[in-house]
Parts: C-alpha cells; structure tokens; sequence
C-alpha cells in the first residue's frame, strides 16, 4: 500500500467516524427532547408502565400516580 493510500484511507476513516458522531449526538438530542416531552405527558407515564408491566411484570405504579 503507498503512502497515498493510507493517507487516504486515514482520512475516510476519520470522515467516517466524524459523521456518526454527527449523527449520534442529533439524535441524542431528538431522543432528550422527546424523552422531556414524554416527562410532561401522565398518560405516557401510564402507557410506559403498562409496557414494562407486560414486558416485565410489575410497575403499574406509575399509572395508578398518573391518574391522581
């Protein structure tokens, strides 16, 4: 491999991984934000608890305090 070559080669790594850190702190952002939203919303308390309680069993705490 030349030298060209792995200087190329460095460089779309480095792209590459520039790119999906972009990437990765927008959508951790959009995830902050929805997850804020959701925080406000009691039904969504509610329907997060009966998510987990069918997944896990337990948690339908959180709906009997949402409906209060």
């Amino acid at each position: 491999m030349s030298r060209r070559d792995k200087i190329l080669a460095q460089y779309e790594e480095s792209l590459f991984t520039l790119l999906m850190s972009e990437a990765a702190e927008w959508e951790g952002g959009r995830l902050l934000e929805e997850m804020e939203r959701l925080s406000r919303d009691p039904a969504a308390a509610c329907a997060a608890s009966l998510l987990f309680t069918a997944a896990f069993g337990g948690g339908a705490d959180l709906c009997r305090e949402a409906a209060h």
